[in-house]
């Protein structure tokens, strides 16, 4: 008996070796196939994640406008991000302009030459969607499908300048940057859409207002629904509230902001026969000769989502 357990025992180390190999082997092919989707799920089609959906959209930097003098602050070309629509909305744009403040002196307009507000240099080569800018369904139900397009802010001057300061050395071409951008939007398929919406915050919310009726002239005897959307632009000549004279300090400060920037986008007539022509930059004073009708961010946005055939421009 004990010589045949002498005899046995030689086989164990191969046996243990061959059961090793055959477990490598079951554990790696399941590896391979869980890499490859596994069965089934290898054949279905990928579901868009929020992430995704709310993905980084690219900057593209507008170099042939430079050659129109259409530049930032300190030269570089202006830029915007677009992230495409499909399906329904397809044909439906909003253009966001992009807000940042203002500045009023030499001080502060030199400072924001180092930041995003006045160079393209230090804009995001890359950046994140969202509320009505949004590709998410989910957040953005009326909007998600359309051509969603940022305009970025480097001006200073809401979009509104147009000159240069020999002292500073800086560019205030805010109005160049919107006419070349608009041009360029236009030119890649704009132009031929059913519905457009104007949008804006801040200083991008003024602008909205400033260049409402110009970004309707653009789409003329066109049958296309064109909305603009203010959204924290109303800057009031009042008194505050609070009893501050907020009239007064915004009067000082829009004098400022014309005498760096220069002429914007109101008509020359209103400027010479105004002794307050700063104040056309206000949007109680810009709403007297206004032509088409801007809403407040209060209103609906479901309101502004016309899925069937384009309406009217009035609202």
């Amino acid at each position: 008996m004990k010589a045949r357990i002498r005899a046995v025992r030689p086989w164990l180390p191969l046996a243990l070796l061959l059961l090793v190999l055959v477990l490598s082997c079951v554990a790696q092919a399941a590896v391979n196939e869980q890499a490859n989707g596994g069965g089934r799920r290898r054949r279905r089609s990928p579901r868009r994640s929020t992430a995704a959906a709310d993905g980084m959209v690219p900057i593209t930097l507008l170099k042939s406008a430079a050659e129109k003098g259409a530049v930032c602050m300190d030269g570089t070309p202006p830029a915007y991000h677009l992230d495409p629509g499909s399906g329904a909305g397809n044909n439906s744009w909003i253009v966001n302009l992009e807000g940042g403040g203002w500045c009023n002196n030499a001080r502060t307009c030199k400072f924001r030459t180092r930041t995003r507000h006045g160079s393209s240099d230090y804009m995001e080569r890359h950046i994140t969607f969202s509320g009505i800018m949004s590709a998410s369904p989910a957040s953005n139900p009326d909007f998600y499908s359309w051509n969603r397009v940022k305009i970025r802010y480097c001006d200073s001057a809401s979009f509104a300048g147009d000159n240069f300061d020999k002292g500073t050395g800086l560019y205030f071409r805010g109005q160049r940057i919107w006419d070349a951008a608009i041009q360029h939007l236009l030119s890649i398929g704009m132009a031929s859409a059913d519905q457009v919406l104007l949008t804006g915050c801040s200083a991008g919310g003024l602008a909205a207002i400033l260049h409402c009726d110009q970004f309707s002239a653009f789409f003329a005897g066109k049958n296309t629904t064109v909305k603009c959307l203010a959204d924290a632009g109303l800057f009031l000549d009042a008194y505050a509230y609070t009893g501050c004279l907020r009239g007064p300090q915004l009067e000082i400060l829009l004098r400022r902001n014309r005498s760096h920037a220069g002429s914007g986008p109101e008509p020359a007539a209103q400027l010479h026969r105004s002794s307050r022509r700063h104040l056309v930059l206000l949007p109680s004073e810009r709403n007297r000769q206004h032509q088409d009708p801007h809403l407040p961010a209060k209103r609906s946005l479901r309101r502004l989502a016309d899925r069937g055939k384009p309406g009217p421009k009035q609202s």
